[in-house]
Order: C-alpha cells, then sequence, then structure tokens
C-alpha cells in the first residue's frame, strides 16, 4: 500500500481564498447598494452606506467617491463628501451608480 503525498500550492490557495472573499465582498456591496437605494437623500444614502459593517461599506464608500469623482467632484475624503451632501444631485448620483429607481 502506497501513500500518495499531495503537494500543495501556497500561490494558488491563496489565490483560491483571495478570489472567495473577494466573491463575498462583491455581493455584500451589492446588497448594501440595493438597501440603500430606496433612501430619498444623498445624505441618507451615505448614513445607510455608514451603517454597514466593513470590508463592503469601505468598498462602497471608495465605489461612491470614484462614482462623484466622475461626476466632477474632488472630494478628498468620505468625511468631506458627507458634510457637502446637500450639494450632490441625488437622482445624478444614482443615475451614476445604476441604482435609479
Amino acid at each position: 500500500m502506497s501513500l500518495f503525498r499531495r503537494e500543495v500550492n501556497p500561490t494558488a490557495v491563496t489565490q483560491s481564498v483571495v478570489a472567495r472573499e473577494a466573491q463575498r465582498v462583491r455581493r455584500n456591496v451589492n446588497k448594501i447598494f440595493e438597501r440603500c437605494r430606496k433612501a430619498n437623500s444623498v445624505a441618507d444614502f451615505f448614513a445607510c452606506i455608514d451603517s454597514a459593517p466593513p470590508p463592503a461599506r469601505d468598498v462602497a464608500r471608495t465605489i461612491v467617491l470614484n462614482a462623484l469623482q466622475g461626476m466632477g467632484f474632488q472630494y478628498s475624503s468620505w468625511e468631506e463628501a458627507k458634510k457637502d451632501a446637500r450639494n450632490i444631485p441625488y437622482y445624478y448620483l444614482m443615475h451614476t451608480l445604476g441604482l435609479q429607481a
């Protein structure tokens, strides 16, 4: 009876774990956006994102900041964008994020 020794490729294992984690975060970000798209204002939308758990919350914040930059806003942080929420057009942001109701 012979026992075969199975070699484990640590790089492949690491990539597999990272890919699964990325898929999980992506699903959670989609859930956050689905839940938050029902907000009535940009401030409510930001508050909804803030209520989500990390790391999906951090990814969602980054996506929104990138969308705002694409809209011509130049916010350096999430806090700066939150302070200026009244000046951000809600429907344009939702359209840019692909969340129009």
